[in-house]
């Protein structure tokens, strides 16, 4: 009896127990509905995402919400996936545009509430227009100061003048030959002379750019022809007519002075006094 009796009671207990568990999950768990509810809340109010389209294309801002301690948000067009992790509360402000013609923009983050985000874009010209950019004009280059050149059949020679304070280093650029590196001082003049050719191409450059305004030099077949060249490289000065010419007049002059010494031997010289 006092057997049962004890059991009685642990059943009871038990009994009673499961039923404050339940009554206390039936009374927490609206109350915790209610707080999701509330934190998805702010998690909209929160959490945003700005698009902003100039002409140069369309900037992201993103804000984070106040929920979650991390936020891993996603910013994805086209073939490009931009990943960006911010704490609670962060601002990051994209510095460089999204090209225009990137197509659609889609923004969101991890955990995102459904049927309110991705936020997508697409870039929209502004209401004022945009005007393609002028190019920029190219820099004109330095005046180094003045080149001239002249030639005839043996040699080429490149004349430069420095105008400036410095010295500058500068390539005498041949068609035929090796190039030929060249410092020309500070207002000073430097000569370069490289083999004579018809048909020959000589510019200067520096750091591989021409600085002559004109053009390279070029030895054309008709200046070549002009110079008197056979070209092979010029004729050499005629000299063996000019030397037979002096041995001819050296024995004639031998042959008269032999025969005034004889015609004067045969002569009979009387000396008065």
């Amino acid at each position: 009896m006092k057997s049962t009796s004890l059991t009685r009671r642990i059943l009871g207990g038990a009994a009673g127990l499961a039923i404050a568990v339940t009554g206390a999950l039936a009374v927490a768990s609206p109350a915790q509905a209610t707080f999701d509810h509330q934190d998805w809340h702010r998690e909209l109010a929160y959490s945003n995402v700005d698009f902003h389209d100039t002409c140069e294309g369309t900037y992201v801002t993103i804000t984070s919400g106040n929920v979650l301690r991390k936020y891993e948000w996603t910013i994805s067009y086209g073939e490009e996936v931009i990943e960006v992790e911010l704490a609670a509360g962060g601002v990051d402000a994209g510095a460089t545009p999204i090209p225009p013609d990137a197509g659609e923009i889609t923004v969101t983050f991890k955990n995102a509430p459904q049927g309110n985000w991705p936020k997508t874009h697409t870039w929209t010209e502004p209401e004022e227009g945009c005007e393609d950019p002028e190019p920029e004009p190219e820099p004109e280059p330095e005046e180094l100061g003045t080149v001239s050149a002249a030639f005839d059949c043996d040699v080429f020679v490149m004349t430069i003048t420095s105008t400036v304070d410095e010295d500058v280093d500068l390539t005498v650029v041949p068609s035929e030959g090796d190039s030929i590196d060249v410092t020309v001082p500070a207002g000073e003049t430097v000569e370069v002379e490289v083999p004579s050719a018809e048909g020959l191409v000589v510019d200067l450059q520096q750091e591989g750019v021409s600085v002559i305004e004109e053009g390279p030099f070029e030895i054309t077949s008709e200046l070549w022809a002009e110079e008197g060249c056979d070209g092979e490289g010029g004729e050499l000065p005629v000299t063996g007519l000019s030397t037979g010419l002096i041995a001819l007049g050296a024995v004639a002059l031998l042959a008269i002075g032999g025969g005034l010494f004889l015609v004067a031997r045969r002569r009979r010289v009387t000396f008065t006094a």
